[in-house]
């Protein structure tokens, strides 16, 4: 029995014990049922219609390529365009007599891409046309962008970012038969492709409101995925700073338009991009990883002659290939980001500002590493900064009564401590001196909110009489 069953349910039983009269059980009723979330029974007609239309496609594409070879040409054009109207066909039925289904669009849509797809292939092995398997990617994902506009559909999203990904990572395999990526040298089409789709996900936003739906939330888990991926293999180098940068950009971007959806995983900019940061900062954490990392990708690395780079693999190839371009629209992006933050900064409602300028800090450490301090005080300061990250996330999820934040800055902080204990070459005394006074730290802190629970709990059993 579902909530509105069970409080239609409660307002028949207190209207029968006359605790309230039979107009007002009306008027409950009446309410209860206006409350009713019909969104989760669409959602399963949407992902089902889908399902069908993904097995429906891959059973029609394997009846018409059965012994495709063995019919005679004419046959086999007349059966190449055949996949391609039965997507037509179900499309117009949902456009036209059901416009107001999402399940029909949804479902149609998937349908539709995919025998386009289908027909495609058909036609290039029957016609033996030019062409390899990026420019088939190309078109087919070309002809599917307008079926994001004509009915607003979001359901072939992934399909989609996942089609044009492949111009831009290169896979192949190693000896041992394992995945290996690289660049792909077609990845501008990705971008292009991408920006065709961005102004439907923009029209799907709420713009007024910082919460947004679940169409918008899966959208937004396959376009960071995906963008964050071709980013890695499109760009040259400083890929440190890369990743901090966009992350905030996403994070940002997720803080003003999903910043008040129900839980963390409805915010999915937030959680990918601050996940990500602090893996980053915890691969930087340990003193080895550290020094490779801001030698080998540090982008003050563009301004050294070939025979002053660190290690051997940088002096063989050419340190400014594309790098400088790269580095430049970095600076670019990160400008544009701080820029939108403080302009509309009334909108950016609780941002965390370690999380905003890790792009800063990390800047500051590559040039502190190279000419001012220490190897070692630059690790300190690293593990300084990830310590901080964890304590503000304690502190503001304890302000917010935010428990999944609280939980967030309690792992965050666990990770990094057992972590140094494991690789930290300390001897057993200042070890132990050191956990015992960070865990009292944590017991100060236990006991500077202990107070705000008392208050709690003192206003739940006071009684104002008036």
């Amino acid at each position: 029995m579902n909530s509105t069953q069970l409080l239609l349910n409660f307002a028949d039983k207190i209207e029968q014990r006359e605790i309230v009269n039979q107009k007002t059980a009306i008027k409950m009723r009446n309410y209860i049922r206006k409350l009713e979330d019909s969104t989760p029974i669409e959602l399963f007609l949407i992902i089902s219609g889908i399902m069908g239309a993904l097995f429906c496609a891959a059973g029609i594409f394997a009846l018409i390529s059965h012994n495709w070879d063995e019919y005679p040409k004419y046959i086999r054009g007349a059966f190449s365009v055949v996949p391609a109207l039965g997507g037509l066909y179900f499309y117009y039925r949902a456009v036209f007599h059901h416009p107001k289904s999402r399940p029909w669009i949804e479902a149609s849509s998937v349908f539709l891409m995919l025998m386009i797809g289908a027909s495609i292939a058909l036609v290039s092995q029957t016609y033996q046309l030019d062409g390899d398997f990026n420019k088939f990617i190309k078109v087919w994902a070309v002809l599917t962008l307008p079926l994001f506009y004509f009915a607003r559909a979001s359901g072939i999203t992934i399909l989609y970012l996942g089609l044009i990904s492949v111009l831009a990572v290169q896979v192949s395999l190693n000896f041992f038969g394992l995945p290996r990526f690289g660049e792909n040298v077609n990845n501008i089409w990705y971008w292009v492709l991408l920006l065709g789709f961005l102004p439907h996900y923009y029209l799907a936003l709420k713009k007024e409101s910082r919460s947004q739906s679940i169409r918008i939330v899966y959208m937004s888990y396959v376009v960071y995925l995906s963008f964050m991926l071709a980013l890695m293999m499109t760009i040259k180098g400083n890929y440190i700073l890369w990743i901090a940068v966009a992350n905030v950009g996403f994070y940002i971007f997720g803080t003003r338009f999903m910043g008040e959806n129900v839980n963390i995983i409805k915010r999915p900019f937030q959680l990918l991009s601050q996940t990500w940061i602090v893996l980053l900062l915890l691969s930087l954490s340990n003193k080895d990883s550290l020094r490779f990392g801001l030698k080998s990708d540090s982008f003050l690395n563009l301004f050294k002659s070939q025979e002053d780079l660190p290690y051997q693999y940088l002096r063989e190839i050419d340190p400014n290939e594309g790098k400088m371009f790269y580095f430049v629209l970095l600076i670019l992006v990160l400008s544009v980001i701080y820029f939108i933050y403080f302009y509309f900064r009334k909108h950016f409602i609780d941002v965390s500002k370690l999380l905003l300028f890790t792009p800063v800090y990390l800047f500051v450490l590559m040039i502190c590493h190279e000419y001012i301090f220490p190897h070692w005080f630059i690790v300190m300061l690293v593990n300084g900064y990830i310590l901080l990250l964890g304590i503000n996330a304690l502190m503001r999820g304890s302000e917010n009564q935010n428990i999944a934040q609280m939980v967030g800055g309690f792992f965050l902080i666990s990770a990094l401590l057992w972590i140094r204990y494991f690789d930290t070459d300390w001897n057993f005394i200042m070890k132990g001196l050191m956990f015992i006074g960070i865990g009292g730290t944590f017991f100060l802190i236990n006991l500077s909110q202990k107070s705000k629970l008392e208050r709690i709990e003192r206003n739940k059993t006071r009684r104002d009489d008036y």
